[in-house]
């Protein structure tokens, strides 16, 4: 590889791609060896014996694949093409071949190439082995960008079922996911959050929300994001139940919009104490410059004198329908 570089140097360009081609043959598994010799093919202005050489380092160690893509998307721009490069025909080192496109996925929402993370989705959804963790961080990426369009379609394909209105799973008869639709529970001292198959509204389960009583807690940890029509008048509504709330400062559901100028917030009466299955309605127009709403559990943190919150609440039935602007 030294004779390449003094090759180069030299202006003998026919010579030193002589000498670094053989050292790709001599050395095909050695990282250092075709690290450098794709670095000279990129100075002699050999992209393709460049790109193939990143391939053959890749398939040697293919945790350096951010590395690799930081290079290769110099020297290839259309995002398929570089895709197929990163994709082996064969499974490497017990790896499977999905893991180059997460990864690559990952290296493009970091370096906020567009085109790239969704050509990446594309290929990760076709195959339908979607990580959880990953397909969440693509739609956050969405919703950074303000790609309501692309948010909504990404969405749809991982809420099975979901229509583009109502609520993901809003009478808790499937598991909670990390897909990034649905309902997340984050989790907090103070406060458990449990599918419950023994009390329900309707159906077999509930969502229940224990507070310990030992923490004054601002409280909104159990949410749902929904990709909404701008400018429609909607209605959420469902069933809540408690038992023993205690404090002044209690919870209450809140819709708001996330992704507008002026955000806008509406909320629920709280309640304390003890009640039995009630209905809650709260009637939310998106603004005109938004398309994304978050749905949660709130509790404000309060300077009173009773402030570390106790007890459960139970929730059922959520759903959410658009309405005319006539109606309350």
């Amino acid at each position: 590889m030294i004779l390449a570089e003094i090759k180069l140097e030299q202006k003998s360009l026919i010579e030193a791609k002589s000498y670094i081609d053989a050292a790709v043959r001599l050395w095909p598994n050695r990282p250092l060896t075709l690290w450098r010799a794709s670095v000279l093919y990129i100075r002699l202005g050999e992209n393709h014996s460049a790109l193939s050489t990143l391939k053959k380092y890749l398939t040697v160690l293919p945790n350096e694949i951010q590395r690799v893509a930081t290079i290769a998307i110099r020297l290839e721009k259309t995002p398929e093409r570089l895709i197929d490069m990163f994709v082996p025909g064969f499974e490497p080192a017990n790896l499977e071949r999905n893991y180059y496109l997460n990864q690559l996925l990952r290296y493009s929402i970091t370096n906020s190439n567009v085109k790239l993370a969704e050509s990446c989705w594309k290929r990760i959804h076709g195959t339908g082995h979607v990580v959880p963790d990953l397909s969440r961080l693509y739609l956050g990426f969405l919703q950074d960008k303000n790609l309501g369009a692309r948010y909504k379609t990404v969405f749809y394909q991982l809420a099975d079922g979901y229509g583009g209105t109502g609520v993901v799973n809003g009478g808790f008869e499937m598991e909670l996911t990390r897909l990034g639709t649905g309902w997340m529970n984050r989790f907090v001292n103070g406060v458990k959050g449990l599918i419950d198959s023994n009390i329900s509204k309707e159906g077999k389960y509930s969502y229940r929300l224990d507070f310990d009583g030992k923490q004054n807690i601002n409280y909104y940890h159990f949410s749902q994001k929904l990709p909404l029509q701008s400018g429609k008048k909607y209605l959420l509504s469902g069933f809540w139940k408690g038992r023993e709330v205690s404090t002044r400062s209690t919870p209450f559901i809140e819709i708001s919009s996330i992704n507008s100028q002026n955000n806008q917030t509406r909320r629920s009466v709280t309640k304390r104490g003890t009640w039995e299955w009630e209905r809650f309605e709260i009637t939310f127009t998106v603004p005109e410059d938004a398309w994304l709403v978050r749905i949660r559990v709130r509790r404000f943190k309060t300077d009173a004198l009773d402030q570390l919150i106790s007890g459960s609440i139970w929730l059922d039935d959520i759903t959410l329908e658009s309405v005319s602007e006539e109606s309350n």
